[in-house]
């Protein structure tokens, strides 16, 4: 990613392609005519949530953020919450905000989000409000419990997106093999009949098995991002 002289930027993706003349707030786009960017985009998703993890006790920066740290201070969290079956992975990211006094702040888990997009590479750093050792790992603990409470939301989601997706494969399982049994009963010969009838049995017995096999489903929740919001005003 470099930044040209009108304040966009270029990028590229890893796919390798480039993208010119590209801003993180919208405000910008205005002043320089580029194409914001914002987290909505499916490649900023995909990039989020194929971030490495944050291991727990890490320490925690500290960042004053305009717009965010005159009015509120507290703890910022970003999370995979994903569910692992046999043929993949279904993901969604989780933002969290918890304050100093310990209030989950959905709105404001979005605000500094489009924040720190936003500002990419003018967020000022607070190295003294630090968060080290094992204020650190009590913290990641904070975080984790307000994730399992807030995620199981977005778990029965993905939940029910696997099933449906299953009982669409099931549905178009059952007709391709009624439709082969039909087109088998029209063979003359009674052997070849039966020979081919048995191959087809055989057939909707393994993509049966394997649709079993893809129920199981194991969540997953990752931590990929924390920061602390200092107060003060930058």
């Amino acid at each position: 990613m470099s930044r040209a002289d009108d304040g966009a930027f270029d990028l590229r993706w890893p796919d390798g392609t480039e993208q010119r003349g590209v801003v993180f707030a919208r405000r910008d786009s205005g002043e320089s005519g580029a194409a914001p960017l914002s987290i909505e985009d499916p490649r900023v998703r995909a990039l989020i949530t194929s971030m490495p993890p944050h291991a727990p006790g890490t320490p925690v920066k500290a960042l004053l953020l305009p717009g965010i740290s005159e009015k509120v201070s507290g703890t910022w969290s970003l999370w995979r919450v994903a569910l692992q079956t046999t043929a993949g992975r279904l993901q969604r990211a989780l933002p969290l905000f918890v304050s100093r006094d310990g209030k989950v702040l959905a709105p404001t888990a979005r605000a500094v989000w489009d924040r720190l997009v936003a500002l990419a590479d003018r967020i000022e750093d607070v190295p003294a409000a630090s968060t080290l050792g094992a204020e650190a790992q009590a913290v990641y603990e904070q975080q984790r419990r307000v994730a399992e409470e807030q995620g199981a939301a977005v778990f029965a989601e993905l939940t029910r997106e696997h099933r449906q997706r299953l009982d669409r494969e099931r549905r178009r399982l059952t007709v391709a093999i009624e439709a082969r049994r039909r087109a088998v009963k029209r063979i003359g010969l009674p052997q070849v009949r039966a020979f081919r009838l048995a191959q087809v049995e055989q057939e909707e017995r393994e993509w049966r098995s394997a649709l079993t096999m893809r129920e199981t489903a194991l969540p997953e929740l990752t931590l990929l991002l924390m920061v602390a919001v200092a107060e003060g005003t930058p």
